[in-house]
């Protein structure tokens, strides 16, 4: 019996159900770990952009050669109105009114694209001095009729006066998440240093052990000993196979594991220099705890890897009889936490075709 595998545009077919044929096309890396095991590193995807737009220099010529507006703030009151308006007219489907609230704005929407029902969600008129437009959204998710919609709708909601390249040209990131998909390992086989780390917040589950972490960096200030879960994390390392099951969805990878790590930054730089990005897991070791031939017995050395997630990789190493300890363990961790799951040189090389794929430079154009 045929099975197929989706993979982005491709399909993949295969004869045995449950085996998965990969597009290399979406591979960064592999490590073989055994004659049939293997760790698939993907390549880096862009998850959520969050832009602030002013488009000062357009607007400043609109309303150079307008008559209908002097000055770019009655241009926005304008705007502010117009789309209140929109958003309760019940004729129109672009535009649904969301009960998300963002900070520093009075109203929130989505811009639903027509072609595929993707949303954009936009805040509008500010209440200090915010910059007059707020876009999030997923670019990995985008296709071109996204790109050509998107263009439209903001094309209809500003007049058919302020075009979004133009609104764009400025514009600046100020939060950008990158997600990297691991398969073939879980959420608790993976270890994760940065030294600016000062608080984890984990989540268990009795069968599968840890399938959430999330890694807060200090922000320079005196920390609380609690930490708010539902504050965004620095970096999240999760179990996406699950969560994609959670949400009813089929697992895009089959029965295989599935863990995602995803990088949270808040920049401040503009939309037109986001392929020029330098490495942004920049002091993030990202090590495995899977290896072809571990230096212990398999069960003592998981519980050492168990030891070290929760005291540290020195204090665990002590914990162990000096006769099954390695010489070298304690000083030579690249050997026995290989970092090898998320690096410059064999990740972050795609860094500018991920930015291409997700077609985002395209609403400049």
């Amino acid at each position: 019996m045929q099975s197929i595998a989706n993979f982005g545009a491709k399909r993949v077919f295969c004869n045995t159900p449950q085996r998965w044929l990969m597009d290399e096309e979406i591979i960064a890396h592999e490590i073989e770990l055994s004659g049939t095991e293997k760790i698939t590193v993907l390549k880096p995807a862009i998850d959520t952009l969050v832009l602030l737009c002013g488009g000062k220099a357009a607007v400043t010529k609109l309303v150079k050669s307008h008559q209908q507006w002097e000055t770019a703030y009655e241009f926005w009151t304008d705007f502010y109105n117009y789309v209140f308006e929109l958003g309760k007219a019940s004729d129109q489907t672009f535009l649904e009114k969301s009960t998300q609230r963002i900070q520093g704005y009075k109203s929130c929407y989505s811009l639903v694209l027509p072609m595929s029902g993707r949303r954009v969600l936009f805040a509008t008129h500010p209440t200090s001095n915010a910059a007059p437009v707020r876009f999030e959204f997923n670019p990995s998710q985008f296709n071109a009729d996204d790109i050509s919609d998107f263009k439209k709708v903001w094309s209809f909601i500003s007049f058919n006066e302020l075009p979004l390249a133009d609104l764009l040209v400025d514009a600046k990131i100020t939060r950008l998440d990158i997600a990297v998909d691991i398969l073939g390992i879980r959420p608790r086989d993976v270890f994760v240093y940065n030294e600016d780390v000062w608080k984890v917040w984990s989540a268990s589950s009795l069968n599968r052990g840890v399938e959430t972490l999330n890694f807060y960096k200090s922000s320079g200030y005196t920390q609380s000993p609690q930490v708010n879960p539902k504050k965004r994390a620095n970096l999240i390392v999760y179990d996406k196979r699950k969560e994609q099951k959670a949400k009813e969805l089929t697992p895009k990878f089959g029965d295989r594991d599935h863990t995602r790590v995803e990088l949270s930054l808040r920049k401040n730089c503009h939309l037109t220099s986001l392929s020029n990005q330098p490495y942004l897991f920049e002091g993030w070791d990202i090590r495995r705890m899977k290896l072809s031939n571990p230096p212990l017995e398999a069960g003592l050395w998981q519980l050492f890897l168990d030891s070290a997630r929760f005291r540290g990789y020195n204090a665990a190493t002590q914990l162990l009889p000096d006769d099954f300890l390695p010489k070298d363990m304690i000083d030579n961790a690249e050997k026995y936490l290989p970092a090898d799951l998320i690096t410059k040189d064999q990740v972050w090389s795609h860094w500018n075709e991920c930015v291409k794929k997700s077609m985002v430079l395209e609403l400049l154009e």
